[in-house]
């Protein structure tokens, strides 16, 4: 039989393993604050310590859960209606969450929510 592993992913930021030494962690933090602090691209040492710490994905077999609103315009007091229409329009024109990050539709699973603006 075949080992399977599986695994939870935290948005915008890796597994970090059990049982991983506290300094490794705290200097890729340390230096990911002074990257995102300075807007710069990841250095040498900190992928070189991102691939030492964070759990490896393969991204072929996983599956992505999406979250998608759908606005619906109401006469409810509040925003003006030509207002919450135009806004309907808009998030309803934009790209969609699974396009914009290049993500297959068939590993893709999308939860969807109706909301009266």
């Amino acid at each position: 039989m075949a080992a399977t592993t599986r695994g939870v992913i935290l948005v915008g930021h890796g597994g970090i393993p059990k049982g991983c030494p506290q300094e490794l962690v705290t200097k890729l933090k340390r230096l990911e604050g002074q990257r995102c602090a300075a807007k710069m691209p990841a250095s040498a040492e900190e992928i070189e310590l991102d691939t030492k710490i964070r759990v490896p994905i393969n991204l072929q077999d996983t599956t992505f859960f999406l979250s998608r609103i759908n606005w619906l315009a109401t006469p409810k007091p509040g925003m003006a209606l030509w207002r919450e229409h135009l806004f309907v329009f808009l998030s309803r024109n934009s790209r969609r969450t699974s396009s914009f990050f290049g993500i297959p539709s068939e590993q893709t699973v999308e939860i969807g929510i109706v909301v009266d603006i």
